[in-house]
């Protein structure tokens, strides 16, 4: 299809990557549910900057970044900034209490939260690992190929080849909001995992549950 279609080894070898590419920037979604995974996080008192992988998040094998962090005594949710947008509230400041905003430095190594706390506090923590092609459900693959278009044909965004998978791929998107796939939150009060109407696959945890907000 298009820059898909040629032929040859460096053909095969160009739409390798670009479907590769499509792969990673699906993964990038905060609410494609097929490269999440959950953890438990305790914030220490009087701590603010954490090693991942080390001092948190001990479990995630391939950490691709955090997507929500949500207080499970309350349901709050954890505001995570970029780290510019952080260091401009955080940066210099002593004050303490229950952390309110959380952002992820040096590529992806330190987690640091603001305010300082001022108590331990346990926090549910969602982060993105790796997407493979097996992890997407074979009803939504077409939707990497229509992301690798995309991506092959964004020097011309007006052409009718761009448009069309454009508009297939925002399909695709507006089925997974649809069923469901919008945003992981603590439910402590009736833990169950939604994923659409009877579908009760695809990683389901007694530990949380897929709101579509």
């Amino acid at each position: 299809m298009n820059n898909l279609g040629l032929t040859g080894q460096p053909g095969m070898v160009r739409a390798e990557d670009a479907l590769n590419l499509a792969i990673s920037d699906i993964g990038r979604l905060r609410f494609t549910p097929w490269n999440k995974d959950t953890e438990e996080v305790t914030l220490l008192s009087g701590t603010s900057s954490y090693t991942i992988g080390s001092d948190i998040l001990t479990g995630i094998s391939s950490f691709r970044g955090i997507v929500s962090m949500w207080h499970t005594d309350q349901r709050q949710e954890i505001v995570i900034l970029n780290p510019h947008e952080f260091n401009s509230v955080a940066r210099g400041s002593t004050e303490t209490g229950r952390p309110l905003y959380a952002t992820v430095q040096d590529k992806e190594q330190h987690l640091e939260v603001w305010p300082i706390p001022d108590a331990d506090y346990t926090v549910f923590t969602v982060v993105r690992v790796p997407l493979d092609y097996d992890d997407v459900p074979e009803e939504y693959q077409a939707m990497i190929l229509w992301r690798a278009v995309m991506n092959e044909n964004a020097y011309d965004k007006s052409s009718t080849v761009y448009m069309k998978a454009r508009e297939l791929y925002a399909e695709s998107e507006a089925q997974i909001e649809s069923e469901g796939f919008l945003m992981y939150q603590p439910n402590a009060i009736e833990p169950e995992y939604i994923l659409g109407e009877g579908d009760t696959g695809r990683g389901a945890t007694d530990s949380g549950k897929w709101y579509n907000l």
